[in-house]
């Protein structure tokens, strides 16, 4: 991995590292629908929302990148690389690819005691707009292609939609929003 596309995975692992932190939080924590800023510092601003009829909270993260945005996706693309840089992944695989565009993934995670394993099957699209951004969408879904494993908790990923803007001097402004399920018990750290 080249020094722009290990920069690129160290800020999505920081930026991943937080929404673990951030997913187990229940909704309590956020006293209106309105998002509230929870975290803010030179390089990153994080936010929580309520969503109806769920205990979870959606986050949203905001970050510039220095990197360009060609560089960013082919780090997050590098599905062999990604356990060096993603939190507590063991695995992420292709599943089924569907078009250019498309693809149907299975990621893995295992987390240290006493938190229990976790594997969520996903479909991913890729959308360019007018202005450049490309916008990555993901959600969970059930899949003959990859059963539930023994040992691991099957997550649902409600939302995941993140989106890369190309800014002057190769530099990317990015988006996150963030919205899952990880089922079971997990210690607020």
């Amino acid at each position: 991995m080249n020094g722009t596309n290990l920069t690129s995975a160290r800020f999505v692992h920081r930026l991943l590292s937080l929404l673990g932190v951030f997913v187990s939080i229940t909704a309590h924590a956020a006293t209106t629908s309105a998002w509230q800023e929870i975290k803010n510092s030179d390089d990153l601003q994080v936010f929580a929302t309520q969503v109806s009829g769920s205990p979870l909270l959606k986050i949203r993260a905001l970050a510039v990148i220095d990197a360009d945005v060609t560089d960013i996706i082919t780090a997050i693309n590098n599905y062999a690389q990604q356990p060096s840089w993603v939190p507590y992944l063991t695995e992420t695989r292709v599943l089924e690819e569907r078009s250019v565009t498309e693809k149907l993934l299975y990621s893995r995670f295992d987390a240290p005691w006493p938190v229990d394993g976790r594997d969520v099957v996903y479909h991913v699209s890729r959308q360019e707009s007018p202005d450049d951004s490309i916008t990555f969408r993901q959600y969970s879904v059930e899949s003959p292609l990859m059963p539930e494993k023994e040992g691991y908790i099957r997550a649902t990923l409600m939302e995941s939609t993140y989106t890369l803007t190309p800014l002057a001097k190769g530099r990317t402004r990015a988006e996150l929003l963030f919205h899952a399920d990880p089922h079971g018990q997990l210690p607020l750290w």
